[in-house]
């Protein structure tokens, strides 16, 4: 099997979401479909804990200015309506 960036779990997840998917586009609501799927995922795994593998055992740990701004730049979604 190749590799992957996703975890058993969250490819679940990815399959759940693909029936809405696929009826946003059929309606022309993809970006909004995808705005709120982003937002799913991101409640469930967030940014954080990706780029600071160690942020969910201690997430309160303090980010240095490089890595806060790594994490600026991984949350900062573009927006079109």
């Amino acid at each position: 099997m190749p590799a992957t960036w996703t975890t058993d779990e969250q490819v679940d997840f990815l399959n759940d979401e693909l029936p809405g998917f696929r009826a946003a586009q059929r309606q022309h609501r993809g970006p909004q479909f995808l705005r709120g799927l982003a937002e799913r995922w991101f409640e469930r795994w967030p940014e954080r804990e990706a780029l600071f593998f160690d942020a969910a055992d201690a997430p309160a740990m303090a980010l240095t200015a490089d890595d806060d701004e790594r994490l600026t730049a991984a949350i900062s979604l573009p927006h079109s309506d």
